[in-house]
């Protein structure tokens, strides 16, 4: 928690998250999850408040998980506040999975009959077998968000019914730029293997506008042509203007992606 709920970091400027459960301020704030401090290393980067602000791990004093201190510099400026998240995405978090909040959902998606279950931030095989201990009988959908995730591809996939490319917190973990080599990287590995499914801002604009841009339908076509088995769509239909619209287009621009792969 921070003073003023906010603070601007500004690039070259260093910062601490540290295990001092005091209020936070311009210089340092409580990290509370010492799973994070205890697997950084120096040179790490660190993303902030959804990749608003990424920092560089450039001193690390762990003694215990209630003394430590990370010192960062900060390489991406930005605001960052109070409940906002916090990533390393090389490193491999060691956190309960699944949460104890997760398996109060498990326990009433069970008592509800429900057969599909996503998966969020599946890192290794074990995530996924841990809820398959709860949910036997469910599809499971695993979820892949981070760069540890991509890298156990193979061995997530293995114990999944089927895969999501979930392009929004990946752009966030392992930089927009790289997203669409990912997707293709994805596509092709389990290709004729494992089901695998992609999300997000495919028709973003279709959250406010009745027709989508270009660029969305071209998104689109090529993710067909990538080899993915379906695309979901969240914000256009989940709170947008247009969601009935929205479908029909994607539906559209699938059945002309087909089309075409069958010539």
């Amino acid at each position: 928690m921070f003073e003023g709920n906010e603070i601007q970091l500004a690039v070259g400027s260093q910062f601490i998250l540290d295990s001092d459960t005091t209020i936070g301020n311009q210089a340092r704030v409580f990290l509370p999850h010492p799973e994070m401090a205890e697997v950084v290393e120096v040179g790490d980067e660190i993303i902030l408040n959804d990749g608003l602000v990424v920092a560089e791990c450039i001193e690390k004093i762990y003694e215990s998980a209630t003394s430590f201190k990370i010192t960062t510099k900060c390489i991406q400026s930005g605001p960052i506040s109070n409940k906002k998240g916090i990533s390393i995405p090389c490193r491999l978090i060691k956190t309960p999975f699944p949460t104890e909040k997760d398996k109060v959902c498990i326990e009433t998606s069970n008592m509800l009959g429900l057969d599909h279950l996503m998966l969020s931030f599946v890192q290794c095989p074990q995530d996924v077998l841990s809820v398959r201990k709860l949910m036997p009988n469910a599809h499971l959908m695993s979820k892949i968000e981070t760069p540890v995730g991509v890298h156990n591809l193979a061995a997530i996939a293995e114990v999944s019914d089927s895969i999501m490319i979930a392009r929004g917190d990946l752009g966030v973990e392992a930089r927009l730029s790289r997203v669409p080599m990912i997707q293709k990287h994805m596509c092709k590995q389990l290709s004729g293997k494992k089901a695998i499914y992609c999300g997000t801002q495919f028709l973003e604009s279709m959250v406010v506008n009745a027709e989508p841009t270009f660029s969305e339908i071209n998104d689109i076509f090529n993710a067909i042509h990538d080899g993915v088995d379906g695309i979901l769509l969240t914000g256009e239909t989940a709170n947008g203007k247009h969601p009935v619209e929205a479908v029909r287009w994607l539906k559209n621009v699938i059945d002309q992606a087909l089309a075409v792969q069958n010539l």
